[in-house]
């Protein structure tokens, strides 16, 4: 019922919004159906965007704090397949992201971990990581640099993802949205793909 709920939104906001822009760009309508078409546009766009929020959960953390290695530990330690896109993976040899190390080998042993990486990352910890299995690609700089994103999947569709938008960080703080909108896995879905392929 949930999934009923949820998907016939989705497609309710989709019909609602096109018939809205259908319907603004046609000039033969009065002014006033063309005003509620307009109003109706907005309200599902808007729906839209607070589905999205509602589906969305915000995780923030001190830079290298106990909590932080703990949940990454956590997090990489669920099962599916793992795909990381960032900038450098060096936080993971601290000695406090020991545990995060010992997650990722773990993915790495059962051919379940893909990391799309920038230029900055060690190459020791990249040599140890490809030899105990995982598939090492190169990120593009555009998103590396602004983002990060941990990804994991089940049956071979990202659905469960982790998001850092660099920019909200703090100088002690570091933010991450944990999120399941179809808009966005799909997104990232398609991202991934397409990466696997280069």
């Amino acid at each position: 019922m949930h999934k009923f709920r949820k998907y016939g939104g989705i497609i309710l906001t989709t019909m609602i919004t096109l018939m809205s822009i259908i319907g603004c760009l046609i000039t033969d309508i009065p002014l006033l159906a063309r005003i509620i078409l307009v109003l109706m546009a907005a309200f599902a766009i808007f729906s839209l965007f607070y589905d999205i929020r509602q589906e969305s959960k915000r995780h923030k953390f001190e830079k290298d704090s106990d909590k932080f290695h703990k949940f990454f530990s956590k997090w990489y330690s669920k099962p599916g397949k793992l795909s990381i896109i960032c900038e450098d993976l060096n936080w993971i040899k601290t000695d406090n992201g020991s545990c995060i190390y010992e997650a990722l080998k773990k993915k790495c042993g059962n051919k379940e971990l893909t990391l799309f990486l920038g230029q900055g990352t060690s190459p020791d910890i990249l040599r140890e990581l490809k030899r105990e299995g995982a598939v090492i690609k190169k990120a593009p700089e555009s998103i590396a640099n602004q983002y990060s994103f941990s990804a994991l999947s089940y049956m071979n569709n990202y659905t469960n993802i982790l998001v850092r938008d660099k920019q909200k960080d703090g100088v002690y703080r570091i933010e991450f949205d944990e999120v399941s909108n179809i808009y966005v896995t799909g997104l990232l879905n398609a991202l991934i793909k397409e990466l696997n392929r280069s």
